[in-house]
């Protein structure tokens, strides 16, 4: 089966992120004002990830984060929605 991954990234402060993706990934650059400390990932419209940790090795590994996941096609679909409408 084919799985949909989305990135929405701050253009201002991922300058360069579309290269690091593999080709299938989908690469939404937003404009935003300031930082966004909210980090959402959600995959197949199933599994969220949402927490303030960036998705990198580094900030997953040694950087004191927070980030949890939830299961749940509902839950995924109200993130996706909520995340679109904070960044435009």
């Amino acid at each position: 089966p084919n799985l949909r991954v989305d990135v929405v990234y701050d253009s201002k402060a991922s300058k360069g992120v579309e290269e690091k993706l593999a080709p299938e990934i989908h690469a939404i650059a937003r404009g935003l004002n300031g930082l966004m400390h909210l980090k959402l990932l959600v995959i197949d419209g199933h599994h969220t990830w949402i927490g303030s940790a960036n998705m990198t090795r580094e900030s997953l590994k040694t950087q004191a984060n927070l980030i949890t996941h939830l299961y749940n096609q509902e839950f995924a679909n109200a993130v996706l929605k909520k995340g679109f409408e904070i960044m435009g």
